[in-house]
């Protein structure tokens, strides 16, 4: 460590070919730049921040008060059970994250805009273990105005880009973390992983963790790691068993990181069908999360989005630009009868003067006894999984079959409720007098997580089955398309009105008047809208529209604009509402109007 700083080097786009080695005590800048997205570009570039790379020898005291003053202002709020004096003077952070036997190395983001004010910082200590190299974060603070833009993820990847960390076939690398904030943990996931989304349920990874290569390693692998550490809090702390969790007495408010918590598993389960939990189990007062990586360095991985080979994602949460998927899914309607259960609950629940709910079990019919064996089941698993069952459930979609039951009169439930959490604050606000509603909630959304979870297990030991029924969907998909596709037949005649077009003479049978509706509003133009994925709709290049202009005589009168022709006998006004005013056939440059397309049919 040293007072004066040594001039560092212009900051650079690119890395250079030869990496730094950790002997090396030049101080690098960066500059690294996301692309724009479809509402803003990188604020890096409007602020003009640098990350700075800097040797533990080349640290500054003046660095080490930023640091230290930043940490105790902006890490966390100290929860009731930390000691008052709870901070980190410089002298003390010196002692955490500059340890004796080990390479430390300091990044930090700075706002150039500012004189060079420094926004973030991340300690990282690198020491070796038997045939490996440990690089182990031991804190990463942004201040709260800098923050949900990127900065801890760049910080990372200076680091990444700095030295051959993952990049030596005769050494392993493996990156650890001990934190709090979910946060930090995404963060660090999304350069040495392939990002928190890519993480299987706790459940899926407790089965098969050796399935899982970019998942954290577990408790007789990363023992070793902290034992060896010249850290002293990692080495000193206490892994807890079973969980990805350990105790090193730092003492934090949780509604924070609760908060963001809720946040990370809502946005997960949102996107996949199957209920996917937390990985790293629930934090105890005392504990911080515990994240070792084994880490390879891919040069193909580009840190956007992508979930694993097992989610099922939904195609329309997805945007094209931000995520690869590996199975995407579509809505199907449910085995369970829902609408039956919840009508048995109606009869069968009763309010107890206590305020509790008793189940009446009278079975009038089979499938009476059907929805009592499932609420049965579902009662075992409310008292085992009732907060994993609430924290995964809220995000999911809810059953087309039951959404009828929640019909207000002759006012259904409105589109735009479409998960269990919109269904319960409208159900709750729209039936204030009945007293079964929350407890009829409660079931319902434990019979579809259980549900759910079949559905995943059997997806799981059988993937084939649901590549097979994605093939035959596809194949009468593709069926249909050909049976219907003389239905865009478009011909033009220059020598006849707009009013007065007649058909090609050996125009093929047309499909009913209900397939050809569905034709119509499938055809949409090639580029897909915004916020989803190209699978979600055919592409209009792969089936064109056939347009008779050889038969037409060539003349110098304009020609007139193209007219679609229906079959006999069927409904022109069913068309007309189902085509879009822009999405009309287009001939010379000319597009028909509402009005004229209108008044020639």
């Amino acid at each position: 460590m040293s007072n004066a700083q040594q001039p560092s080097k212009p900051p650079v786009d690119k890395p250079e070919r030869a990496y730094h080695d950790l002997s090396d005590t030049n101080v690098v800048e960066y500059l690294i730049r996301s692309d724009a997205n479809h509402l803003q570009e990188d604020p890096d570039i409007e602020e003009n921040i640098v990350y700075r790379v800097t040797p533990g020898s080349q640290i500054t005291n003046n660095q080490l008060i930023a640091c230290s003053r930043h940490f105790s202002s902006y890490y966390g709020v100290w929860s009731e059970f930390a000691s008052p004096a709870l901070g980190m003077s410089p002298n003390t952070l010196k002692g955490h994250s500059l340890p004796q036997g080990a390479n430390n190395i300091l990044i930090t983001a700075l706002n150039m805009n500012e004189a060079g004010r420094q926004i973030a910082h991340c300690f990282v200590s690198e020491w070796a273990h038997e045939n490996g190299r440990i690089w182990w974060i031991t804190q990463l603070v942004v201040l709260p105005s800098y923050r949900n833009q990127r900065r801890a993820t760049k910080m990372l990847k200076a680091l990444v880009l700095h030295y051959d960390i993952g990049k030596r076939t005769n050494l392993r690398d493996f990156v650890g973390v001990l934190s709090p904030h979910p946060y930090t943990l995404s963060a660090v996931l999304r350069v040495f992983a392939r990002g928190i989304e890519s993480l299987p349920s706790k459940t899926d990874w407790e089965k098969t963790p050796a399935q899982y290569p970019y998942a954290p390693l577990q408790g007789s692998h990363y023992a070793p790691i902290m034992k060896s550490s010249p850290v002293e809090y990692v080495r000193n702390a206490t892994p807890c068993p079973d969980t990805l969790t350990a105790k090193t007495n730092l003492y934090l408010n949780h509604t924070e990181t609760d908060l963001a918590l809720q946040r990370i598993v809502f946005a997960i389960n949102k996107q996949v069908r199957q209920p996917w939990q937390w990985l790293f189990s629930d934090l105890a007062e005392g504990f911080e999360y515990l994240c070792v990586l084994d880490f390879q360095y891919d040069p193909e991985y580009k840190m956007r989005p992508q979930f694993g080979d097992e989610a099922q994602v939904f195609l329309s949460e997805i945007p094209l630009e931000e995520s690869v998927t590996r199975s995407l899914v579509k809505l199907a309607q449910s085995p369970v009868d829902y609408a039956g259960i919840n009508k048995y609950l109606i009869s069968a629940l009763a309010c107890c003067n206590d305020g509790t709910m008793r189940l009446h079990q009278k079975h009038n019919s089979k499938t009476d006894e059907v929805s009592d064996k499932k609420v049965l089941e579902a009662r075992d698993l409310i008292g085992k999984h009732c907060l994993v069952i609430r924290q995964t459930m809220n995000a999911k979609r809810i059953p087309e079959n039951l959404r009828p039951t929640f019909d207000r009169g002759q006012y259904p439930l409105p589109d735009h409720l479409l998960t269990w959490k919109d269904l319960r604050i409208y159900a709750q606000d729209s039936f204030e007098d009945d007293e079964t509603l929350s407890a009829r909630l409660v079931i319902l959304q434990t019979i579809h997580f259980k549900e759910l979870l079949d559905e995943s297990e059997r997806l799981r030991k059988d993937p084939a089955e649901d590549s097979g029924e994605e093939e035959e969907e596809q194949d009468q998909e593709n069926v249909r398309k050909e049976r219907s596709s003389p239905q865009r037949t478009l011909v033009v005649d220059d020598t006849t009105s707009p009013e007065t077009v007649n058909p090609v003479a050996e125009t093929p049978t047309l499909a009913p008047v209900s397939d050809a509706m569905c034709n119509l509003k499938e055809c949409r133009p090639a580029v897909p809208p915004q916020g989803r994925a190209s699978g979600s709709m055919p592409k209009r290049s792969n089936i064109p529209l056939r347009v008779d202009s050889d038969r037409a005589p060539k003349s110098n009168s304009p020609t007139p604009s193209p007219r679609l022709f229906f079959p006999s006998g069927s409904s022109r006004e069913a068309f007309r509402s189902s085509i879009p005013v822009r999405q009309l056939p287009r001939n010379s440059g000319n597009a028909l109007s509402r009005e004229k397309w209108s008044g020639s049919l």
